[in-house]
């Protein structure tokens, strides 16, 4: 999970109703949202949640990868994605209502 929003948290508790999770883990920006998240989504998908140090510590080894954040640049590199691992992909709109 790249992001720690209302998003990702959603996006955390959908997949874990329909596809058994071992482990979430999280990467945000901000340290005090990456542990509140985890421990919001431990309570609410009954999932060990484990932040990680960087965005590809997160990716890497992924069953599933979600990115659900407002950065404006990118936070994925694709070699960190294994072949044929399903992409939940959300975020900014660099495109600003002016």
């Amino acid at each position: 999970m790249l992001g720690t929003g209302w998003q990702a948290r959603g996006q955390a508790q959908a997949i874990s109703c329909v596809r058994p999770l071992a482990e979430i883990r999280a990467w945000g920006r901000d340290p005090a949202r990456l542990k509140s998240f985890c421990a919001d989504v431990e309570k609410s998908c009954a999932t060990r949640a484990r932040a990680a140090a960087s965005p590809e510590e997160a990716v890497r080894g992924a069953g599933i990868i979600v990115t659900a954040t407002s950065a404006e640049q990118p936070v994925l590199r694709g070699e960190w994605r294994a072949p044929g691992v399903p992409l939940n992909a959300g975020g900014s709109n660099p495109a600003k209502n002016n």
